[in-house]
């Protein structure tokens, strides 16, 4: 009932323990995002998606305090969330709102591997709405910190999305060498 949340939120927000329970809210909507994540790969993929559309609304809530807080803990946080959601919006065609926190929590700051995935999440879904440039900018940028950071995974996401784009230029050529050597490098970590 809308009232009693209203009134529930006014009781926190009056509270002391307000940022530790907010960040313990965004911690569950972390591990139910990377919990979705992995199982869309399996044969569960719907019934998690499912269900984190169910909470959407509360990773949503929980987005928009870790960016408006400005603390760079949260940021990152952030950051690592919109990574762990990158699929589940993805298959249920949230582009432009992906595209929107992906962008929001970049402009909050950060650094590292969590920005990386989050500057990648804005260059996938810039690619799915045709902002090729965009795409191509933003893959560069988190492709600079996988390298920096010695990530090869994350650096063969990059070049699988290079490899995308060089499909959208017809550089057909390109296209293939990228995608193989992306696909060679997730063979390559996916190996006990």
């Amino acid at each position: 009932i809308e009232t009693i949340r209203e009134y529930a939120l006014e009781q926190l927000e009056a509270s002391p323990s307000l940022a530790a329970t907010r960040r313990r809210h965004a911690a569950w909507c972390l591990k139910l995002a990377e919990a979705c994540e992995v199982a869309v790969g399996t044969g569960e993929a719907q019934a998690w998606t499912r269900r984190v559309e169910v909470e959407h609304d509360n990773v949503r809530s929980a987005l928009g305090w870790l960016i408006q807080t400005g603390d760079a803990g949260d940021v990152a946080a952030a950051q690592q969330l919109i990574g762990a959601l990158c699929r589940f919006w993805h298959l249920h065609s949230h582009f432009s709102e992906a595209r929107a926190w992906a962008g929001r929590a970049l402009a909050a700051g950060g650094g590292g591997l969590p920005r990386a995935r989050a500057v990648w999440v804005a260059a996938w879904f810039a690619w799915t709405q045709h902002d090729l440039a965009d795409a191509q900018r933003l893959d560069e940028e988190a492709m600079t910190i996988w390298r920096e950071a010695g990530d090869t995974f994350g650096v063969a996401l990059g070049r699988y999305l290079l490899g995308l784009l060089a499909i959208e230029r017809g550089a057909y050529e390109d296209a293939r060498d990228l995608i193989e050597a992306a696909v060679e490098t997730f063979r390559q970590v996916a190996e006990p």
